[in-house]
C-alpha cells in the first residue's frame, strides 16, 4: 500500500510540473472603441510560448475587405521594428523588415483562424521571429476603402508577447 501511495504522489507531482511547463502566458489588452473607421480593434492577445501567438478582435463584424491587420515586432530591443506579421483574410505572413520600414524577405506562411466574424487568430514558429529581448510591439487595422488605418494602442507600444 506504501508503494501504491508512493508512485501515485511521484505520477501527481510530476504531470503538476508537466502541466505548469506547458501552460501559456496569454496576455490580453482592451483598445478603446474609436468612431473614425473599420475596422476597429478591440482587443490583442499575445504569448511568445512555446509559438508566437496573435488573436485579434474587433467592434464591428469583419467584412472580407477589412481583414487586412499588421503586427509589427521589435526582437532584438532596438527601438526598430524587425518583424512583422500580415494578416490578410485567412493568410498570416511573417515578414523580415528593413531598415526603412519595408517588407524585405517573406520568412514564412501560416493560415490564419476566424474565431467569430469579428476575431481572428495567428500562431507561427517562435523561430520565424529571431526573439532575443522583450518583444514590443504595434497593431494596425487598414481600411481599403476610406484610406485610414486603426492603431493599438494608439500611442506608444505594447512590451512583452
Amino acid at each position: 500500500m506504501r508503494r501504491f501511495v508512493t508512485v501515485v504522489l511521484a505520477l501527481g507531482i510530476a504531470a503538476t510540473l508537466v502541466a505548469t511547463a506547458s501552460a501559456r502566458t496569454l496576455r490580453v489588452r482592451t483598445d478603446r472603441d474609436e468612431p473614425h473607421g473599420r475596422p476597429d480593434i478591440r482587443k490583442v492577445w499575445t504569448d511568445g510560448s512555446p509559438e508566437v501567438f496573435v488573436r485579434i478582435a474587433t467592434w464591428d463584424r469583419l467584412q472580407r475587405d477589412e481583414r487586412h491587420f499588421v503586427v509589427k515586432l521589435d526582437t532584438r530591443g532596438s527601438r526598430d521594428y524587425e518583424r512583422a506579421i500580415e494578416i490578410f483574410n485567412h493568410d498570416g505572413n511573417v515578414w523580415k523588415i528593413d531598415d526603412r520600414g519595408s517588407f524585405q524577405e517573406l520568412l514564412g506562411q501560416r493560415r490564419v483562424h476566424m474565431i467569430n466574424p469579428r476575431t481572428l487568430a495567428f500562431s507561427g514558429p517562435r523561430g520565424w521571429f529571431d526573439i532575443t529581448r522583450p518583444v514590443r510591439f504595434v497593431v494596425t487595422a487598414r481600411d481599403p476603402n476610406a484610406r485610414r488605418e486603426d492603431r493599438a494602442p494608439n500611442d506608444g507600444r505594447y512590451i512583452r508577447l
